[in-house]
């Protein structure tokens, strides 16, 4: 029986639930999660994200 995916996160973990609740993850290793192209995404990702944070904490100093 094929296992469906329906969900995969960005470090290669991958729900293979078929309800939405009980989420059971299962580790992939595949080569496209390691390719340079997801590495800069997750670079990425992780920038914009502490940049918000920053902005955030800024904003709330100015208060």
């Amino acid at each position: 029986m094929p296992v469906e995916i329906r969900e995969l996160n960005i470090k290669g973990f991958v729900n293979t639930s078929s309800f939405g609740n009980d989420k059971k993850y299962k580790q992939v290793n595949s080569p496209l999660l390691n390719s340079q192209f997801v590495r800069q995404l997750k670079k990425e990702i992780i920038k914009e994200c502490e940049q918000k944070i920053f902005d955030k904490l800024e904003r709330n100093k100015l208060r």
